[in-house]
């Protein structure tokens, strides 16, 4: 399957629903390559995860003790390469934390995909309002799992 408009943002669909789950048990592969925080961040979640339980263990399930509820993250725009393999995404993030914080900003993730997953992903964000909230809720913050 290539990339496409329709396909990425079925793909993506899901992180802005109800059921934000559901975009790492459809469109996430279990073998998933993801560096989140760009390469070379060095904030507290930063890393590259192998596989997508890692991913969500170091990551978002980490903030989940942070925030009221799961992030909102809405899909603003896609470019996609040539061979249809890969694709710049540009997504919406917003959420409050428990302190009453709100964050909003927006990321850009490279993709590179395979027989209709995600096999790799390169997070880049402002990590820097990030940071700031997880230093505000620092109680709050799960134990950290270990990122290759």
């Amino acid at each position: 399957m290539s990339l496409t408009a329709a396909s990425v943002q079925a793909m993506f669909a899901p992180l802005a629903s109800a059921e934000p789950h559901m975009f790492f048990v459809k469109s996430i592969s279990p073998e998933v390559v993801w560096t989140y925080g760009c390469p070379g961040a060095t904030h507290i979640l930063a890393g590259t995860y192998n596989g997508a339980g890692a991913m969500v263990a170091g990551t978002f399930g980490r903030l989940a003790g942070i925030f009221k509820g799961p992030l909102k993250m809405e899909l603003l725009s896609s470019i996609i390469d040539a061979s249809g393999a890969s694709a710049a995404v540009t997504l919406k993030t917003t959420g409050e934390a428990k302190n009453g914080r709100k964050i909003d900003e927006t990321s850009v993730w490279l993709i590179k995909e395979k027989d209709g997953v995600l096999i790799e992903i390169i997070s880049f964000f402002d990590s820097a309002a990030l940071v700031e909230v997880i230093e505000e809720n620092k109680a709050l913050l799960d134990t950290p799992p270990t990122a290759a």
